[in-house]
């Protein structure tokens, strides 16, 4: 059953400009191998709790990116199109939920961290559920979004400067995507055929790429006492 009912699938003729899962591709052979090697530079054998952390998230992520760039670009039958998909959402899911790991295990008190980690993963797996059976909406990753909101006051507390300043760059590019997800906003300069507003959608989401594996490097290097 497809994920969402109305929707036409690439197998059945979805328009698939250029560009379209190139983003992700890129990122996997470019800024994913830089942070990886950043990661295993900082470790240093007695911050292994810190490195475990985060490359977890670091793994996660990966996974997300792969499988949605083998989804947009690969040519699928309709059964392993909507296969696919479906591990594409879950994927996205568990990117954002891993997200909260380095900040609420590493710099949060214990139980407020634990708290917000047992609230997302909760939030992912009711999801993650609901995309297997296709009851299932886009916005739905915005409900595990919103698990940050009570925990506000740890976040601004927590993380210092510099993490701030990528942790809320990437909320106003995650707000910038939705919106050009969910109206389909294409500039009329662009030619829909090469880059469309899935790739604008995508442009910004790699922006909360790079601020979120910044901010969680950087959490990772103060967490291990790394100068």
């Amino acid at each position: 059953m497809k994920l969402f009912k109305n929707e036409i699938l690439y197998s059945e003729g979805r328009l698939r400009p250029y560009f379209r899962g190139k983003h992700h591709l890129i990122s996997c052979i470019t800024i994913f191998p830089l942070f990886l090697y950043l990661f295993c530079k900082s470790y240093n054998g007695t911050n292994k709790y810190q490195f475990i952390v985060c490359i977890i998230n670091f793994i996660i992520l990966y996974l997300a990116h792969i499988i949605s760039a083998f989804y947009h670009i690969v040519d699928l039958s309709i059964k392993n199109e909507i296969i696919i998909q479906k591990i594409d959402i879950i994927g996205a899911n568990w990117y954002v939920t891993t997200s909260y790991f380095p900040m609420a295990l590493l710099l949060f008190p214990a139980k407020a961290g634990i708290t917000l980690v047992v609230c997302a993963i909760s939030i992912c797996l009711w999801n993650n559920y609901d995309i297997i059976y296709s009851n299932y909406s886009i916005i739905r990753p915005l409900y595990i979004v919103s698990v940050q909101v009570p925990f506000m006051y740890y976040i601004i507390n927590y993380l210092d400067t510099y993490e701030l300043k990528c942790f809320f760059t990437g909320i106003v590019s995650l707000g910038f995507s939705v919106i050009f997800l969910i109206y389909e906003i294409c500039p009329s300069i662009f030619n829909k055929n090469i880059f469309g507003h899935f790739e604008i959608y995508h442009s910004f989401s790699i922006i909360g790429l790079l601020t979120m594996l910044s901010m969680n490097y950087n959490i990772y290097l103060r967490t291990s006492k790394i100068e």
